[in-house]
């Protein structure tokens, strides 16, 4: 049986960042470049989002 893989295009879901400031507050720079805090929550809202579009019931 073949299994079917979807990737899904992950920055054409986050919210478009103003500014170089706003990207940065996205992970832990000048420190390192993981995700900061609110970058994995905005991150994790995104992938939720995903997830419910695909696998919620659509509504007539």
């Amino acid at each position: 049986m073949a299994s079917r893989i979807d990737f899904v295009t992950m920055i054409d879901r986050l919210p478009k960042p103003q500014s170089r400031a706003e990207i940065d507050s996205w992970y832990n720079v000048p420190h390192d470049q993981h995700n900061s805090d609110k970058g994995l929550r905005l991150y994790g809202e995104a992938v939720a989002r995903v997830l419910v579009d695909r696998l919620a019931p659509k509504q007539h």
